[in-house]
């Protein structure tokens, strides 16, 4: 079976039925068109009671916060996840096992470029969408938000804020995440259906 990353553990979806649930599902929640330039546009859309967070990337680069998610995770019986590739690499599509190994081999194979890892057959039950290395996108319902993080949606934007305000940074770089920012922190009380330009 042939798999383009090279991966050990993230296996790619080959089954053409496969495929269709995992694009039909993830459509309920991201959209994603081509741009000149080889860029692409990213739009969120509110699913309801979904909260919308920009997180670094120490969520998938620390180890203690890697087991923290992959203990979540499986308490919420989730033994595998799917990970998508958008953009101009094509849309890759793999299964991620809910482990540290697991976790840590998408971030490395995948969370540099435009890509989401999620669950969810009819629709995605969360997302966690990487639009920057150093950064990502967690969504879903409140609590699972919460439970997924650590810590509420509110000290997520407080800490992403600090982020953005202390790390070095290009200057280019730092308006892009501040647009970010501003335009997620009225995710949680927006109407079902409302759309996030995030990319």
């Amino acid at each position: 079976m042939s798999n383009p990353l090279g991966t050990k553990l993230l296996q790619p979806i080959t089954a053409f039925n496969k495929i269709q649930k995992v694009e039909e599902s993830l459509s309920w929640a991201i959209r994603c068109q081509e741009q000149p330039r080889g860029n692409i546009a990213i739009t969120l859309f509110k699913l309801p009671d979904w909260v919308a967070v920009p997180v670094s990337s120490a969520m998938l680069l620390a180890r203690a916060l890697r087991e923290h998610l992959q203990q979540t995770l499986q308490g919420y019986g989730y033994q595998e996840l799917y990970a998508v590739m958008l953009g101009s690499q094509g849309l890759l599509r793999y299964l991620v096992p809910v482990t540290i190994e697991g976790l840590d081999e998408f971030r490395r194979a995948m969370g540099a470029f435009e890509s989401v890892l999620f669950a969810g057959e009819e629709s995605p039950e969360f997302i966690i969408l990487s639009i920057e290395s150093e950064v990502y996108v967690v969504a879903g319902p409140n609590d699972l938000v919460h439970q997924l993080l650590g810590y509420s949606p509110e000290t997520a934007f407080s800490r992403f804020h600090n982020f953005v305000l202390h790390e070095p940074m290009p200057r280019q770089i730092r308006s892009y995440l501040e647009l970010i920012h501003t335009e997620l922190s009225s995710c949680k009380s927006a109407e079902v259906g409302a759309e996030f330009r995030i990319a």
